[in-house]
């Protein structure tokens, strides 16, 4: 399981418990300081302090894997600038960091966020303290959720990579010709050194857009030359053309000694190749259905 799915999973499985621990709660909320907010209703001390509980278990364990999840993006990733600022309302100097990868820096706006929901001292974990009720504002950070996990998805694509998948994968590119690209991965698993697995995921990933050129007549030429004309030539969307730049990049640093070849830093050049070439094959398969519908259709017109 991805960490995106795991994200997302027990973000749903909060949602349930917390509708729970509200049915538990009677009358009418208030905002008092010092007050407890609901009562809890007649008959159901049991349940709400089995769901009670509960939140307050996973709660911190959902925030400790949000957490993980920043952790285990290379540090590479991570760097960023302090600018000092002046508040001119108030002409208070205070600093703000700005992150070189913007997707990062947009990781941790959605993160702050959900801390701030959960964890600060109007947040869900304090409310619950106080008998409040919780559901509303645990829902309300849905988008949040759902953009960090999404956002994630492009720093740590999958944590595992089955044998079975590794062999799916192999097989389908052998059956659409790209032999090579399937021998660069089997490779992988060959070697003991992790500077040579990082040269054979950047061969890989750098063999399967050539294949493509070489697929639709353009003359290759450099990577991201390569990599430029074969989205513009239906490859794959813009969007995924920076991601898969981006990996190529830091697989590069790796192998040219600039990034460490430590085991986070392959492992996350491996499971980005795995990934975006599983993506690239899906959206072939698509295109090859479509076209199948699409000629079955004119032949019956």
């Amino acid at each position: 399981m991805t960490f995106k799915e795991d994200i997302e999973k027990k973000y749903t499985a909060l949602l349930a418990i917390a509708e729970q621990y509200e049915s538990c709660l009677e009358g009418e909320e208030t905002r008092s300081f010092g007050s407890r907010s609901m009562s809890i209703k007649e008959g159901a001390d049991e349940k709400y302090w089995k769901t009670r509980s509960e939140l307050e278990v996973q709660l911190p364990e959902f925030m400790q894997l949000l957490r993980k999840a920043i952790g285990d993006i290379p540090s590479s990733e991570k760097k960023y600038t302090t600018y000092s600022r002046t508040d001119f309302s108030t002409n208070e100097e205070y600093s703000e960091k700005i992150y070189n990868n913007e997707n990062f820096g947009a990781l941790i706006f959605f993160f702050e966020k959900i801390q701030n929901a959960i964890e600060s001292h109007s947040g869900v974990l304090y409310d619950i303290s106080d008998t409040k009720l919780i559901l509303s504002q645990l829902r309300n950070t849905r988008g949040n959720v759902l953009s960090f996990s999404h956002i994630l998805d492009l720093f740590i694509p999958e944590k595992m990579i089955t044998i079975e998948k590794e062999v799916e994968t192999t097989l389908k590119l052998r059956e659409l010709g790209l032999e090579k690209v399937a021998q660069e991965l089997e490779s992988i698993n060959d070697e003991e050194d992790n500077l040579k697995k990082c040269v054979n995921a950047r061969t890989a990933l750098e063999q399967i857009v050539l294949g493509f050129c070489e697929k639709n007549g353009i003359k290759p030429s450099s990577f991201y030359f390569n990599l430029d004309n074969a989205v513009s030539k239906g490859m794959t969307e813009k969007a995924q053309q920076k991601s898969i730049a981006a990996l190529y990049s830091f697989i590069s640093k790796v192998v040219h000694k600039d990034i460490d070849a430590d085991s986070k830093n392959t492992q996350y050049a491996i499971y980005g190749v795995y990934n975006i070439i599983g993506s690239l094959i899906r959206k072939n398969e698509t295109k090859k259905t479509e076209t199948q519908v699409n000629t079955t259709t004119t032949e019956k017109v």
